[in-house]
């Protein structure tokens, strides 16, 4: 819902778009000086009312000569769809003039734009298109939060004559906007791996298939399945042929992703005369500032393992479970980002959904890396899970303060801890 959904419960839609779309600050200002104005026509001084009748004829003017210039025009937008958090995405926007006459002092811009996305050139316009010509003006979008955003209407207006009103009914849809977390590449990245036994290989793994890969032949020796021997090279030999395969072995590293938020309260002051009212409050600024550095910290994580040749398990539990695999031509990078932009805090444990999933995977997975907004029983639960399957494990922390339980837990190894602004800055390099 728009920010302002207040204003329009109590103001009917078509009088909001007015004030809001129609009119321009130079227009909205005129009109409060033409307020003011009228309180002076209960005196008898002239100039009193004659300033009143200026600015009135001005602003009834001024709208009926955009109604009669009222630009129509076709837009045709060139905008991409993915951008990452604090940057900007660029396009061009085609403006042509399908009337016979003239268009003036043309503009494209959002209405009621969300505060997660911001349109930096609004102001940008031409002075005319004329009949059947095109103009091009470009189209800049900052984005400040990750997610899938859908765009508003993009609409096309002319401010002629005096920038006091908008005139324009042509508008277009946009595709929706991804807005991908930003990450700082890591030079090094220390993973505890070691090859595991993958039964069927990449092609069971990637839910394909189920084979081995052939490697040739050799002398059968009595006791082997006979499944395997090859009977054209035993035909063409005289004597019995098997087939050998081998088996893959290769490194799986699960990525663990947490979002469990836990509010922190704060309190709000109340003070009237003599009384002092404190109300509890919580998601304290900083409460999302730790999610946001931990997705962005696995999305460097992941680009590292994506340049080995690591196959990559994301797990990340928020409203729904996140399982994604990528890595040795199963997915790309990109699919990842995806995946991470969409990710959304949970207020209960989403342990309980993880672990059972990744246990059924443990038997194959060699090391599981562990990006935690906090340390405490039911994430040490996990951390054991995994090193009683055989598993390598790392853990890393994203939090400002301490955690629940202390990190220098002799049965887990060391344990670095970093803060939503190291990780925002890109101070990290190695880990």
């Amino acid at each position: 819902m728009s920010r302002h959904w207040l204003n329009r419960l109590i103001v009917p839609r078509f009088v909001w778009d007015f004030w809001r779309f129609k009119m321009t600050l130079t227009g909205r200002m005129l009109l409060g000086c033409i307020f003011f104005a009228s309180f002076g026509l209960i005196t008898i001084q002239v100039p009193i009312f004659f300033t009143y009748s200026a600015l009135s004829a001005l602003l009834i003017l001024a709208f009926l000569v955009g109604l009669l210039f009222r630009p129509r025009v076709r837009l045709d937008v060139t905008l991409p769809s993915r951008v990452s958090v604090g940057e900007s995405v660029k396009g061009r926007v085609r403006v042509t003039n399908r009337s016979r006459w003239p268009a003036f002092d043309i503009s494209v811009g959002f209405i009621d734009l969300t505060r997660t996305l911001k349109h930096l050139d609004h102001e940008v316009s031409t002075i005319a298109i004329g009949s059947t010509d095109s103009v091009d003006l470009p189209i800049t979008i900052e984005a400040h939060r990750r997610g899938l955003h859908q765009l508003k209407e993009l609409r096309a207006y002319s401010s002629f004559p005096f920038h006091l009103f908008r005139s324009g009914s042509s508008r277009t849809q946009l595709p929706p906007l991804l807005v991908v977390p930003k990450f700082y590449p890591l030079t090094d990245l220390d993973v505890p791996a070691n090859t595991r036994h993958q039964p069927g290989g990449i092609a069971l793994t990637s839910r394909v298939g189920e084979s081995s890969e052939y490697i040739g032949n050799r002398d059968y020796v009595p006791g082997e399945p006979v499944r395997r021997i090859d009977f054209r090279a035993w035909a063409r030999t005289g004597q019995p042929v098997l087939r050998e395969y081998q088996e893959e072995y290769y490194c799986r590293v699960a990525v663990v992703l947490d979002t469990h938020v836990t509010p922190r309260k704060f309190w709000i002051g109340f003070k009237k005369w003599d009384h002092e009212w404190y109300f509890p409050h919580e998601d304290g600024p900083e409460t999302y500032a730790e999610l946001e550095a931990a997705i962005s910290l696995t999305a460097s994580i992941a680009d590292a393992l994506g340049r080995e040749e690591y196959l990559i398990d994301l797990f990340a539990a928020g409203p729904e479970l996140y399982a994604f695999r990528s890595g040795r031509n199963l997915a790309h990078f990109e699919n990842l980002l995806e995946i991470l932009s969409c990710v959304e805090a949970t207020r209960e444990n989403p342990l309980a959904k993880i672990t059972p999933r990744i246990v059924d995977e443990l038997g194959q997975i060699s090391t599981v890396i562990c990006v935690l907004l906090d340390w405490d029983e039911s994430r040490r639960d996990l951390a054991r899970a995994a090193q009683e399957a055989g598993c390598q494990l790392k853990r890393v922390i994203v939090r400002n303060g301490p955690t629940t339980l202390p990190l220098d837990d002799p049965e887990f190894g060391q344990c670095p801890q970093f803060t939503p602004a190291q990780v925002e800055s890109g101070g990290i390099e190695y880990l």
